[in-house]
C-alpha cells in the first residue's frame, strides 16, 4: 500500500518515488468516479494554481528558465515527453536538477547517513509500536525474508517505505538506472552528451533531512496505518502514472488522496494532517528553498527539472516564479 510519501513523489518528490505500471494489476481510480466525485474533483482543481500541465515557460529581463515537471522512475513514455522537450533543452545554458547523478554516487559518509535514518538512543520501534502492532510489523517483515531485528532502530518513515518497497513491483531504484530510465536521469544523459552544464538544487541527503523531520509520533501514525491498510498500491500508482503522462498530474494526487487509507477507522481530517504535514517539509520547504538557488545562477536560458509534484499550488515553484515578478506560460504540445 502506497505510502504517504510515496503518493506525492511516485513522480517524487520527490525522493522515494516508485510508480507501478499497468502490468501489475492496477487500475486508474479516475475512470470510476461518480458524476458527484468529478464534480468534486473539478471544483478541486479549480483553487490550485498551475494544476496541471507538465512543460512551462519563464521569462524576465530578458532570461528564460524553462520548468518541466518529471516523474522519477522508469517509463516507455518518457520517449514522448523527450520528443517534446529535446528541441529546448538542447539550447539550454545550464540544466538544474534536484540532485545529479555525481551527487547519488557520491552518496552520505556513513555516520551522516545513520543518523538521518536510525532512532536517537534508547529507542526502538517496537517501544513505540507496542506489542500490537510490532509483532504485526514483524510478520510482515518475515513474509519479505527481513529480520525484525534489523530494523528495530529505524526511523518509522524508512520502515513504512521498507515495506512499501518490497510490496511495489515497479523497478526499485531511486533513478530507474537501466533501460527504463526516469525522466530526470533522460535529461541529465541528453545535456551531458551535448556538453551542457548540469548542477543540482539541493545536498543529496535533503529528502532524508525532510522526512527525518516529520515528528516521530506523525511517523509512527503513518506506519501504523501501513501496517493495517489493504488499499491497493498498485491503483493509486497507476492513477499517478496514468494522470501524470496525460499532463494531469493534480488529478491524479487528488484521487490517490482521496483513495489512500479509505480502509481504515481514521479519521480523514487526521488523514489529511498527515498529508499536508509531509506535503509541507518534503514539498514545500524545499521548493522555496530551491529559490534562492535558481536565483543564484544568472544565464540566458536556464532548463529546470523536478519532481512534478513541486510544480503546482500556492507553494508550488511556478506561484514562486510568478510572485518573485517572472510570467509563467506554458509551453505548447
Amino acid at each position: 500500500m502506497c505510502l504517504v510519501y510515496r503518493v506525492f513523489a511516485c513522480f517524487i518528490a520527490l525522493v522515494l518515488p516508485l510508480v507501478a505500471q499497468a502490468r501489475c494489476g492496477g487500475v486508474d481510480l479516475r475512470q470510476s468516479l461518480s458524476p458527484s466525485a468529478r464534480a468534486a474533483l473539478q471544483a478541486e482543481l479549480a483553487t490550485i494554481p498551475f494544476a496541471n500541465g507538465l512543460f512551462w515557460h519563464a521569462h524576465k529581463n530578458g532570461r528564460d528558465i524553462y520548468i518541466v515537471g518529471t516523474q522519477h522512475s522508469g517509463d516507455p513514455r518518457m520517449r514522448q515527453i523527450m520528443r517534446q522537450i529535446g528541441p529546448t533543452l538542447r539550447k539550454a545554458d545550464l540544466v538544474l536538477l534536484e540532485v545529479t547523478t555525481a551527487q547519488i554516487r557520491a552518496g552520505l559518509p556513513p555516520e551522516q547517513e545513520k543518523a538521518l535514518v536510525t532512532l536517537p538512543p534508547n529507542t526502538s520501534l517496537a517501544k513505540l509500536l507496542g506489542p500490537k502492532d510490532w509483532a504485526t510489523l514483524s510478520q510482515q517483515l518475515a513474509h519479505r525474508q527481513i529480520s525484525a531485528q534489523a530494523v528495530q532502530t529505524l526511523q518509522p518513515w524508512a520502515a513504512s517505505d521498507l515495506l512499501a518497497s518490497h510490496r511495489n513491483c515497479a523497478q526499485r531504484s531511486w533513478r530507474a538506472w537501466g533501460r527504463q530510465r526516469g525522466l530526470d536521469d533522460r535529461i541529465e544523459r541528453h545535456a551531458m552528451r551535448r556538453s551542457i552544464p548540469v548542477a543540482g538544487l539541493e545536498k543529496t541527503e535533503a529528502g532524508l533531512v525532510a522526512l527525518n523531520s516529520l515528528p516521530l509520533r506523525d511517523q509512527i501514525q503513518l506506519l501504523r496505518m501501513e501496517l493495517h491498510s489493504q488499499t491497493t498500491e498498485a491503483n493509486l500508482t497507476t492513477t499517478l502514472s496514468a494522470a501524470y503522462f496525460e499532463g494531469q498530474f493534480s488529478e491524479g494526487r487528488i484521487v490517490s488522496n482521496w483513495a489512500i487509507y479509505r480502509d481504515l477507522d481514521t479519521p480523514r481530517s487526521e488523514v489529511s494532517r498527515l498529508l499536508s504535514a509531509q506535503n509541507e517539509r518534503l514539498l514545500d520547504q524545499r521548493t522555496q528553498a530551491w529559490i534562492g538557488q535558481i536565483q543564484h545562477y544568472d544565464v540566458p536560458h536556464l532548463f529546470i527539472a523536478v519532481g512534478a509534484a513541486h510544480l503546482p499550488g500556492r507553494n508550488g515553484l511556478l506561484t514562486l516564479l510568478q510572485q518573485g515578478g517572472w510570467s509563467v506560460s506554458e509551453m505548447p504540445k
